[in-house]
């Protein structure tokens, strides 16, 4: 509803505003950002502003509690806590990955620097050989050759 592009020098109401504004009731609703702040402020005839304040403002809730205005607290640690726990999860499946990535790389190479183990050998027998000495005995290329 607030989440906007917005500037605290647009705001036409003060801290010190606010504070008046709560004793006289104008204000329905105030939802409070802690990590923010800020606040956004929703007025009685509609009007929205964003009022920046100090930190770990307690005046503000208790002006709010004792005048009976709607006061939302919008705490981002859940949504810090679920983001980090992502991003963490994320860099070790990346990390995981990489690892996987590593071996596998160096697994090839093992396998081709050890590769004459599987090497196909053909085994000749001394029957599958069909040319003899006697056949080529006489022939000067054929000793050359061998």
């Amino acid at each position: 509803m607030f989440r906007s592009k917005f500037s605290y020098s647009d705001s036409k109401s003060s801290y010190s505003d606010l504070l008046e504004d709560i004793e006289t009731g104008q204000i329905e609703s105030i939802f409070f950002y802690p990590r923010q702040r800020e606040i956004d402020v929703l007025y009685k005839n509609g009007d929205k502003f964003k009022i920046p304040i100090l930190y770990n403002d307690q005046l503000i809730l208790e002006k709010a509690t004792e005048n009976k205005v709607d006061l939302t607290i919008n705490n981002s640690r859940k949504e810090a806590s679920a983001a980090n726990s992502f991003a963490s999860i994320s860099l070790f499946l990346i990390f995981i990955l990489a690892i996987v990535l590593i071996l596998r790389s160096t697994s090839k190479l093992a396998s081709r620097a050890f590769g004459f183990t599987k090497n196909q050998s053909k085994f000749v027998t001394i029957d599958d050989v069909e040319t003899r000495f006697d056949d080529v005995a006489g022939v000067p290329e054929a000793a050359e050759e061998l």
